[in-house]
C-alpha cells in the first residue's frame, strides 16, 4: 500500500523513515479498479481497453506475460521500452521481442535475469544478451514497466517471460510513481557492479 506524507505522520513514522529515499509516498486517489478472471485463450483487447483504472487479473492459463506486454504495447504510442525482471524466459519469447524492436513496436528492451538462466535457458540469455541490455542476478519478482510517450504501465505478477498454460495473476497499473520506481531499480540493477 502507497501511503501519503499525511498517512506517515498520523501512524507516527520515525523522520528517517518518512524521508528515506527508499519510501515511496504518493497521493491517494480513489480509482476503481477492474478484476477479470479470464479463462479461455481469448483476445485481450475484451478486457483491457485503457488505463484509467487499475487492473487485477487471473489468467488461468488463457495468456503468457509477453503476450500481455505485447498487448499492452500494441494500444499504447509506440516506440515503448520495457524494464523487466523475470526467473526465466525461452528462445521464443526473446525472439517476439527481438520482432518488436524490428516492427518499432519496441526501442529499449532492459532486463534482470535470475542466475538459473544460464542453467536451464542459456541459449535464450546469450541471444537476449546479443540484442537487448541485460544482467543475472539472484532474482524471482516478476515485474515490468512499459514506458511510452504519455504514459507508463507496471505490471507485477506470477508469469515468468515463458510460453505456459499455468494459472498466474497479474496487477496492473498506470500510477506515474508506481512505475518510475520500478524502472529506477531496474535500471539502477543493470548499472550496479
Amino acid at each position: 500500500m502507497l501511503l501519503t506524507k499525511k498517512d506517515l505522520e498520523e501512524k507516527n513514522v520515525p523522520d528517517d523513515v518518512r524521508n528515506n529515499d527508499n519510501v515511496i509516498v504518493t497521493s491517494k486517489k480513489q480509482c476503481r479498479t477492474d478484476v477479470y478472471n479470464i479463462t479461455e485463450k481469448c483476445d485481450l483487447s475484451k478486457y483491457i481497453t485503457s488505463f484509467e483504472d487499475d487492473i487485477e487479473v487471473i489468467s488461468q492459463g488463457a495468456f503468457s506475460m509477453h503476450q500481455l506486454v505485447k498487448y499492452i504495447i500494441s494500444i499504447l504510442p509506440q516506440p515503448c521500452n520495457i524494464y523487466a525482471t523475470t526467473w526465466a524466459t525461452s528462445e521464443t519469447v526473446v525472439s517476439t521481442l527481438i520482432s518488436m524492436k524490428e516492427h518499432k513496436m519496441i526501442d529499449k528492451c532492459c532486463f534482470l535475469f535470475d542466475h538459473r538462466v544460464l542453467k536451464y535457458r542459456p541459449n535464450a540469455y546469450f541471444l537476449f544478451e546479443k540484442n537487448f541490455k541485460c544482467k543475472i542476478l539472484s532474482i524471482h519478482a516478476k515485474i515490468c514497466v512499459i514506458e511510452s510517450n504519455d504514459i507508463s504501465v507496471r505490471i507485477v505478477g506470477s508469469g515468468n517471460w515463458t510460453r505456459n498454460d499455468k494459472i498466474e495473476v497479474y496487477s496492473i497499473s498506470s500510477n506515474k510513481m508506481v512505475c518510475e520506481y520500478y524502472k529506477d531499480y531496474i535500471t539502477d540493477e543493470l548499472t550496479r557492479i
